[in-house]
Parts: C-alpha cells; sequence; structure tokens
C-alpha cells in the first residue's frame, strides 16, 4: 500500500512538473508573439487569436497544476500519518496489559453519542479519533454485543 502512495505522489510530481513547464514555455511563446506583432511580423488579429488560445491553455494548465499539488500534498500527510501510526503500532507489538498510556499513545478523542432505539434495539454511535490517522467510524453497536 505504501508502495502505491509512493508511485501516486511519484506520477502527480511528474504531471505537476510537465505542466509548470508547458505553462513556462507558453509565456515565452506568448513573449514571441507580442514581440513578433510589434515588429509587424503578424498581424493584430492573428496576434489575437492565438494569444487568447495561449492564455486559454495556461488557465487549464494552472487549473491541473493546482489540482495535483493538492493531490500530491494529501497523499504525503497521509503517508507521514499512517507512517506515524505504524511506528506507534510497532512500539507495543506485545502488550501484556492495556493501561491508560497506551491507549492515550493510540487515542485522540471518543465520541458516544446518545443510545437510540431502533427497531426494538438499543444502538449507540461511536466514533474514534485516532493519533496520526484520524477519524474512525465503526459499526453501531447493539446492547447484546456491548454486554458480550
Amino acid at each position: 500500500m505504501e508502495e502505491l502512495k509512493a508511485q501516486k505522489i511519484w506520477v502527480c510530481w511528474q504531471y505537476a512538473l510537465v505542466t509548470d513547464s508547458r505553462m513556462k514555455k507558453l509565456d515565452t511563446l506568448i513573449q514571441r508573439l507580442y514581440e513578433d506583432n510589434v515588429d509587424g511580423k503578424i498581424s493584430d488579429e492573428r496576434f489575437a487569436k492565438m494569444t487568447a488560445t495561449y492564455e486559454e491553455e495556461q488557465k487549464t494548465l494552472a487549473v491541473r497544476s493546482e489540482k495535483l499539488k493538492a493531490v500530491i500534498a494529501k497523499e504525503s500527510e497521509t503517508t507521514a500519518n499512517v507512517s506515524g501510526f505504524l511506528s506507534i503500532v510497532q512500539k507495543y507489538t506485545d502488550i501484556p496489559e492495556l493501561t491508560a498510556e497506551i491507549v492515550r499513545e493510540f487515542i485522540k478523542k471518543v465520541y458516544i453519542s446518545h443510545p437510540e432505539e431502533i427497531d426494538g434495539k438499543r444502538t449507540q454511535k461511536i466514533v474514534i479519533v485516532w493519533n496520526c490517522i484520524g477519524e474512525f467510524h465503526s459499526q453501531t453497536l447493539d446492547a447484546e454485543n456491548e454486554q458480550a
């Protein structure tokens, strides 16, 4: 799984580099078009059409670049969080007794909703917020499973 995330980050990074490179090349092309227009090598009409096309491509590339950078940031953060969580797990591979210290190291918060009566069964929603990896939404437990 880590390899897939690393590969996804690498591919997005490569696409972002290509996108940024193309945007720089478009800047150069627009500048040359402007110079050609000033020198009279191309008409004003042709200059307007070509620059409009290049500027539209730049806008599209800018949006794509931002999306790719957001994916890279999110995936990098997720990878770092999972790595941090796994280091805690590896620290406690053999737990003879569950202590408050161990629980605090794994769990940041626990949210327990008010009990509800659904189809004659008492249910409660439990949300665990783990250190490093965030929320985990458990299955709804009924009163029979809680007592077992």
